[in-house]
């Protein structure tokens, strides 16, 4: 997914990005996969992350309805950041087949694949 230039130049690449051009609002939906001992500084990290961007959506004339930062613990805990995803409309089934389970548990496979290695091996996962 690349963000829409139209709106803004950046490499940032933002997991859901709804926009109305009639309306020119914009809403986007950031995910991490962080450790749980640091889903609330992740959280924090990719605020800020997207600050210089929200900056240049508002100078190009787009208002910013939503941004989220939802994050997944990589051993699959969801944290309480998930919810906003009803603000957005999804509810229900919907809401409980978001990717959100898979990358998860996607991260804690490979954790666990690699947790007897005295040094971790970059990969592509």
């Amino acid at each position: 997914l690349k963000f829409p230039w139209d709106i803004a130049t950046t490499r940032l690449r933002p997991e859901f990005v709804l926009f109305m051009k009639a309306s020119k609002r914009v809403i986007w939906w950031e995910l991490t996969l962080p450790s749980e001992e640091r889903i609330a500084a992740s959280h924090e990290l990719k605020l800020d992350r997207y600050t210089s961007l929200q900056a240049e959506i508002q100078a190009n004339g787009w208002s910013i309805m939503l941004h989220y930062a939802v994050e997944v613990g990589a051993r699959g805990v969801v944290a309480a950041s998930l919810e906003y995803a009803s603000k957005i409309g999804l509810t229900g089934r919907a809401l409980k087949k978001l990717k959100c389970g898979k990358d998860a548990a996607h991260c804690s496979r490979w954790i666990y694949l690699l947790s007897r290695k005295r040094e971790w091996e970059v990969r592509a996962v």
